[in-house]
């Protein structure tokens, strides 16, 4: 065994980079697709209970994203337990705690944003009623594991503390079995809009692409059973070296399904984006054109003006539509003012 050594924080382990490089990319791409959901639904004034579902999912995360860099930088993740003192084991294990809550409030929150999106698209009962029984059974299954990783020691302490612990539940086989759940609710969650789709009157082109657009969760199914293969190498004995790849897979999974969530109403808002930019460039085109007419016409009618009004012009800024404006010819009734150009005022009671 290994002599043990004092190590000062923060202190971060070759092992943990990756966990800190994926966490931190695929959180800043949660972060951006979730702006654009909400630029999305205000532009077309339709912001709704499922876009604020996925906002508290993104809070969860960032909570589940705090904690995993506090592991990788002053938890001691990466090194090896038998070159670590008691009280730096402890406090990778406090923050491993604050962790697993925060990816159990995480998933299930990104799972009732999904469901409430299929029912606010999807207005057919008995589709609601399926979609409302699935997200019933999210939410019990979310209190349960919540309860779960809560209490998972008796005293609650001795979850960090292990010389207090009395009694603690296989944390190992609890990862199997939330995980597993987690993997069939996903599924379950993807295929529930697809035969709706198919029943919709369009081309089997335009419902392939948008069974697509749903079935992109896919890749958080395919995270979700790579972490699962990564928890058959946990070592209790060796734990703060161990659980890192499973951290790695964790910060992937939670992140990426933010993304998979949002993805459904980015369309809306990258055809307004299009639309609005080709309208700019028509307008552009436009104005240019006026601009090279009022050039050619500009000196003519800036004179005749001129001498139509006796040589007072009222500049344009001082001008206050329906009231009464003083000129040297008296009360002028600003009514009767009609601004032609940029550098043209008229009056059409002028005689």
């Amino acid at each position: 065994m290994a002599q043990v050594r004092p190590l000062e924080v923060p202190v971060v382990a070759s092992r943990a980079v990756p966990l800190i490089t994926v966490s931190t990319v695929l959180q800043t791409l949660a972060s951006i697709t979730v702006l654009l959901r909400f630029l999305s639904k205000r532009a077309n004034r339709s912001i709704g209970l499922d876009d604020w579902v996925a906002l508290v999912a993104l809070v969860f995360s960032f909570g589940l994203y705090i904690t995993g860099i506090l592991i990788c930088t002053v938890g001691f993740a990466g090194f090896h337990m038998d070159i670590l003192l008691p009280n730096q084991i402890e406090k990778f294990l406090l923050f491993v705690y604050v962790d697993n809550i925060f990816y159990a409030l995480t998933l299930p929150t990104i799972k009732f944003s999904i469901l409430l999106m299929y029912s606010r698209i999807f207005r057919v009962k008995p589709f609601q009623y399926v979609a409302a029984a699935v997200g019933l059974i999210v939410a019990g299954w979310m209190i349960g594991v919540v309860f779960a990783q809560i209490f998972t020691c008796t005293p609650v302490e001795g979850a960090w503390k292990i010389t207090v612990a009395r009694h603690c539940i296989d944390q190992i086989k609890f990862y199997y079995g939330n995980a597993i759940a987690n993997l069939l609710t996903d599924v379950i969650i993807l295929c529930l809009p697809l035969p709706l789709i198919w029943r919709l009157n369009m081309s089997t082109r335009k419902k392939r692409a948008l069974s697509g657009v749903f079935l992109l969760g896919g890749f958080v199914c395919i995270s979700s059973l790579l972490r699962i293969v990564s928890l058959r190498d946990i070592d209790n004995n060796d734990i703060t070296y161990t659980l890192v790849t499973t951290g790695v897979w964790t910060s992937t999974e939670t992140p990426l399904a933010i993304v998979c969530a949002c993805l459904p109403t980015l369309p809306a808002y990258f055809k307004s984006w299009h639309q609005k930019m080709s309208l700019n460039r028509s307008k552009g085109t436009e104005d240019a054109s006026s601009r090279r007419s009022l050039r050619t016409q500009q000196p003519q009618q800036w004179t005749e003006d001129h001498e139509e009004l006796g040589g007072n012009i009222t500049p344009l800024s001082n001008l206050s539509l329906g009231k009464k404006e003083r000129t040297e010819a008296g009360d002028m009734d600003t009514n009767q003012i009609r601004v032609t150009s940029q550098f043209t005022v008229e009056n059409r009671n002028h005689s």
